[in-house]
């Protein structure tokens, strides 16, 4: 068995992002730091998250050790491009 925390929480935590959202990634990095993820220089494990210069990395932790990161391209603080790694 596995703790998670409570249901309202994990549903408000999440945040739904699309291209052209426009989203500050100082506020995306403390909200992910609140969650508990880690940020390092290369994202590596889930829950993880790596910024560099436009590029957020990110591991969200999965049932599949296989699962895929995300890579969100930021131009300022507009999404241009999100694909997996």
């Amino acid at each position: 068995m596995q703790k998670l925390p409570p249901q309202d929480i994990i549903q408000t935590s999440f945040n739904h992002v699309k291209i052209g959202d426009t989203l500050s990634m100082q506020d995306l990095s403390h909200n992910l730091l609140n969650l508990g993820y880690r940020r390092v220089e290369c994202v590596r494990e889930q829950a993880e998250f790596s910024i560099r210069g436009g590029l957020l990395d990110l591991s969200i932790p999965q049932v599949n050790q296989e699962s895929e990161g995300f890579r969100l391209d930021f131009f300022g603080d507009t999404i241009e491009n999100i694909r997996t790694f």
